[in-house]
């Protein structure tokens, strides 16, 4: 009975959500521009000199940024992101940021060494400063709402 409580509820709020429209980003002649974006889709890369990794093909989710500046010339930036795939000789794997997530969450680089935290800690860091910023935030609209 609980769970189908807990459904219910959880099915009513996600009916109630009010889409959230953003601001027309209007850019004014001549200035320097920067958007960001996400690239989801197949991704191919095959090294042409300096790194010994050789092909890589896979699954990614990714971060992108176009930049242009006042002349017109514009770059394209694609981050590493999050991919499963295959890189070289290598079997199957979850990449993080280009490193390869080992079996136990860990992050570990091309000659096998552990890299930084866990993937178990990084999210518990990453929880922590969201529940932080919620907090942030909700105590300034609740000081908005006293003035």
């Amino acid at each position: 009975m609980k769970t189908v409580a807990a459904a219910a509820l959880i099915a009513a709020q996600l009916v109630t959500v009010a889409p959230a429209s953003a601001a027309e980003l209007i850019d004014s002649p001549g200035a320097a521009t920067t958007r960001m974006g996400t690239f989801a889709g197949a991704r191919a890369s095959v090294a042409l000199g300096g790194k010994r990794e050789g092909a890589r093909l896979g699954i990614a989710v990714a971060p992108v940024q176009r930049s242009q500046n006042g002349r017109g010339e514009a770059r394209l930036r694609f981050g590493e992101g999050v991919e499963f795939g295959i890189a070289g000789r290598q079997p199957a794997a979850l990449r993080l940021a280009g490193h390869r997530v080992a079996p136990g969450g860990v992050l570990v680089d091309e000659k096998g060494r552990k890299l930084g935290v866990s993937t178990l800690e990084a999210a518990g860091i990453a929880a922590g400063v969201i529940v932080v910023g919620f907090l942030v935030l909700a105590l300034a609209v609740r000081s908005d709402e006293d003035d």
